[in-house]
């Protein structure tokens, strides 16, 4: 699948795209473009992708980012809060195509 940011321009995703990884500063972030993971919360397989809602608080994922130990999840309405998820914790991601 494209890359593609939820109800947004593909000109504008990319300027929200980099938008989050500036905010994303603390962190060293990579070029990949992530769709989805999969990981364990509380003994839990979840999948995050990106345009679905969050199984936890039913918010639509907005990006994922992956931050060196972990990923980064940004939700709509959390842009500057994201979930972490330690990369231990992740047994599946899914890139866009390039």
């Amino acid at each position: 699948m494209k890359f593609f940011i939820p109800d947004k321009s593909p000109k504008d995703a990319e300027k929200l795209y980099k938008a989050i990884r500036k905010k994303s500063a603390a962190w060293v972030i990579s070029d990949a473009r992530i769709r989805s993971i999969t990981y364990r919360d509380h003994g839990q397989t979840v999948q995050e992708t990106v345009g679905e809602s969050d199984p936890g608080e039913r918010r639509t994922v907005m990006a994922i980012l992956d931050a060196g130990d972990r990923y980064l999840i940004f939700d709509r309405g959390r842009l500057s809060d994201p979930i972490e998820v330690d990369k231990s914790e992740v047994s599946g991601v899914e890139l866009f195509d390039s």
